[in-house]
């Protein structure tokens, strides 16, 4: 797992290793891209879904804070959304495979924190769980956990 921390919309700092332990998917977004609007219902879908089987989207907003404010409202975002500077947040795009920052892009980790899919584009739900699945069937392992 490569380590990272951004405010959450409530300027609280959050770490990626918070989630250690968990099926993670990290999705890079911006409420003006709208293949990213698009499948902001599906990740809404499998946290709800998926969250007591150890699933946590993480969403990162290269946004201003304002906006996602705000569509984190309309669309009744159920996982947290981290936010951080267009230099920053490119960065981190970078160091997890995506050198040219576009968005849609979505980075999942099994509960090692390991990369299992990174995608450029927008997931469909059948793609989407067809990965989900056997990575939630799979029971941490206790010396990884915190």
């Amino acid at each position: 797992m490569v380590d990272f921390t951004l405010p959450d919309l409530d300027d609280k700092k959050r770490s990626l290793k918070e989630w250690r332990g968990k099926v993670i998917v990290l999705n890079f977004w911006a409420t003006w891209c709208p293949p990213c609007r698009e499948e902001i219902p599906l990740f809404i879908a499998m946290q709800k879904k998926y969250a007591a089987d150890g699933l946590q989207v993480i969403g990162v907003a290269l946004d201003n804070k304002t906006a996602v404010m705000v569509y984190r409202q309309s669309a009744n975002i159920n996982y947290p959304l981290l936010i951080g500077d267009e230099e920053h947040v490119m960065q981190i795009m970078e160091r997890y495979g995506n050198r040219m920052g576009s968005l849609p892009y979505t980075v999942i980790m099994d509960r090692e924190g390991q990369f299992a899919v990174r995608k450029l584009g927008a997931f469909g739900r059948d793609e989407l769980q067809y990965v989900l699945e056997p990575l939630l069937m799979t029971a941490a392992a206790p010396s990884k956990l915190p």
